[in-house]
């Protein structure tokens, strides 16, 4: 799996996918060269969900910088209840 099939799923799908590697990796009846490969592929997984999470730690830094008001603003529906 690369970096784009990473991007193209879901954040839950690449953690499921390192849980299948995982298991295969427990059982123990892996070749070396598989062995390797699957670790390698783990491993870029891992880079790629380490740089989601950045991403959404970012999102949430950003969101948090922003006054209240402007996010209490940016949430009120466009038409009010009071014309009546």
């Amino acid at each position: 799996m690369n970096k784009k099939d990473v991007k193209e799923n879901d954040f839950s799908g690449a953690v499921e996918k390192l849980e299948i590697i995982l298991k295969e990796l427990e059982s123990g009846n892996v070749p070396l060269e598989r062995a390797l490969d699957l670790y390698s592929e783990g491993v870029k997984i891992v880079r790629c969900c380490e740089k989601s999470l950045e991403a959404a730690e970012q999102k949430i830094v950003d969101i948090s910088a922003i006054p209240f008001d402007e996010l209490k603003k940016e949430q009120e529906p466009a038409f009010s209840n009071d014309a009546r």
